[in-house]
């Protein structure tokens, strides 16, 4: 259909911005003011949405988006003091954060402590074929003692992952005490202190 003028044109646009549905709205969920738990605020989140986590120390054990692209960060990301509070903490009990899905670099951790992984995948963090990017975190206190650990805080096989100004202190692993990467993997830093 050709339409002439300028009335014509609005009216394509009109009716093409009414076929394609309603505009997706990203959400801010509140974690624990509106959402008692983290596993809460996952379980109604959509792709795009920001969950962010008041001070304190939460236990998180192997947690999962499940492919959905979203944000998880503290209050205020660039305040260090922030940061060290607002923990992670997996006890000893399993790993922290697990991507095996797809997710992609829209997918953004920020201004989090990740504690007390342990696994022989990644202690802290396990990304395979995945491209989170983690901003000005910090990981400690991560890892395993079994002789075939790889990657006390993170361990990369596959995709992208991205770290930004993160701090990786007192992990331990035999291979990769802070950081593991196959050669399938592609991780990237700037200005990270190990």
């Amino acid at each position: 259909v050709t339409m002439i003028g300028r009335r014509g044109c609005l009216a394509a646009i009109s009716v093409a911005a009414a076929a394609a549905g309603p505009m997706a709205r990203a959400d801010t969920l509140s974690v624990p003011a509106q959402f008692g738990t983290l596993d809460a605020a996952l379980a109604v989140a959509n792709a795009g949405d920001e969950i962010v986590r008041e001070p304190g120390v939460y236990s998180t054990v192997d947690m999962t988006f499940g492919g959905r692209d979203l944000t998880l960060r503290s209050i205020d990301p660039a305040d260090p003091g922030v940061v060290a509070m607002t923990v992670l903490d997996a006890g000893g009990n399993g790993r922290v954060l697990r991507f095996s899905d797809g997710e992609t670099d829209a997918t953004r951790i920020a201004g989090l402590t990740l504690r007390g992984g342990t696994d022989f995948l990644g202690g802290g963090v396990s990304s395979a074929g995945a491209s989170p990017v983690f901003d000005r975190c910090v990981f400690e206190q991560c890892g395993s003692g079994q002789p075939i650990t790889l990657g006390g805080a993170v361990a990369i096989t596959g995709g992208s992952p991205a770290f930004e100004r993160c701090e990786f202190r007192a992990n331990h692993a035999p291979l990769g005490g802070a950081v593991y990467a196959t050669t399938t993997g592609s991780p990237r830093f700037s200005l990270c202190r190990f």
